[in-house]
């Protein structure tokens, strides 16, 4: 009961990839997960507002770095970058050029997935539960248990040209449960959860680009 009390979800990390999370709103979301950002004025003011010709994407990164785990490998953590970096980009192509450099007139998206988590170890380098060593041995003795997987994506947003803040975003939620202890992490436990964050990006650009198209 004690290590049950414990348990944090990634929605409570604030790990420093982004220079403030006082000031992010929650959004309804169509998923289990969470979706949260801010957006200046910049952005979403009626008269002159941030107009991009085109669009700077970051590879995406791990925030910290990811450390190696027995359930868990570079090479599921590569798919997954990847898989993020190809719909990403599908998405932001759809309604804006995309550049290959920053500069004038660039919206530029820099995401990194800041948290993983499976039950009740924290994946990712960031202590987030205490007493990690007493629940890791609890994790072991029940090693047939399904195990649920966490994951938190956030990304800064700025202006190519001075680098200023423009946005930010938090999206988070839960993949597929891995089966046991043995079960590594790959990209099936995720694909259905980054394609519902993938419906919300592409709304939220639709928006965006139907406001900038009027205010022309």
């Amino acid at each position: 009961m004690l290590l049950v009390g414990c348990k944090l979800t990634t929605k409570d990390i604030e790990n420093g990839y982004l220079s403030s999370y006082q000031n992010l709103t929650t959004h309804k979301d169509t998923n289990t997960g969470y979706h949260q950002r801010w957006v200046s004025r910049e952005m979403t003011r009626k008269v002159s507002p941030f107009k991009p010709q085109a669009v700077y994407l970051a590879p995406v990164i791990y925030y910290p770095q990811l450390e190696q785990h027995q359930q868990i490998d570079y090479q599921a953590a590569t798919k997954i970058q990847q898989y993020l970096d190809m719909r990403m980009k599908t998405i932001v192509s759809q309604y804006f050029p995309i550049s290959t450099t920053k500069g004038k007139d660039v919206l530029v998206i820099e995401p990194a997935i800041t948290a993983v988590k499976i039950s009740l170890e924290d994946l990712s380098p960031l202590e987030v539960i205490p007493f990690r060593a007493v629940i890791s041995a609890v994790n072991l003795s029940l090693g047939g248990r399904d195990r649920d997987v966490e994951i938190r994506l956030e990304a800064k947003i700025k202006n190519g040209f001075n680098d200023r803040l423009l946005a930010t975003t938090v999206h988070g939620g839960q993949g597929l449960q891995i089966e046991n202890s043995s079960e590594k992490l790959s990209l099936r436990h995720l694909t259905q959860l980054i394609e519902s964050w993938c419906f919300a990006w592409d709304q939220q650009l639709k928006a965006y680009k139907r406001r900038l198209d009027e205010n022309a």
